[in-house]
């Protein structure tokens, strides 16, 4: 039962990440944003010295976005209000039913995820915790196999 709740907290968190990631991403002008694309392709060219080499321009482009070229603070300020009701509504469900401890910290990691990094990328990308829902699935999936045979 504590995986379930577990995988379900996750789940929670990863949906309310996806409707947060779709309202931050809104309030940006779309002509704002591809500008912001435009210059950081001519930034990322023009400081990678071999145009040809597309994998050390593609590795900068990175770098540029991981290090908050993309941000803007309507985006920032929009995942930050989301999140934060989601994590104050989790609070309140926890407080009402003690026993969901586990669904609370699970949707507040993966929640977490989409607010240090979402704010950072330039267009929607909802597989953002994929990388800690799968994993927990197939544990609770092996734990529940192994406890039933």
């Amino acid at each position: 039962m504590a995986g379930l709740t577990m995988i379900l907290g996750m789940c929670l968190g990863w949906a309310w990440g996806i409707i947060s990631m779709k309202a931050a991403l809104a309030t940006r002008p779309a002509a704002q944003t591809q500008a912001r694309l435009a210059l950081l392709g001519a930034t990322a060219q023009a400081n990678v010295p071999n145009a040809e080499q597309a994998s050390g321009q593609s590795a900068y482009t990175q770098v540029l976005i991981f290090e908050g070229f993309m941000l803007d603070t309507r985006v920032v300020i929009t995942y930050f209000c989301m999140i934060g009701l989601f994590i104050y509504l989790v609070a309140r469900l926890r407080v009402a039913a003690p026993k969901l401890v586990l669904l609370q910290i699970f949707a507040i990691i993966v929640s977490d995820v989409f607010l240090t990094t979402g704010p950072l990328l330039p267009s929607f990308q909802g597989a953002i915790p994929q990388v800690l829902v799968k994993p927990a699935a197939l544990a609770v999936a092996i734990g529940m196999v192994s406890a039933c045979c």
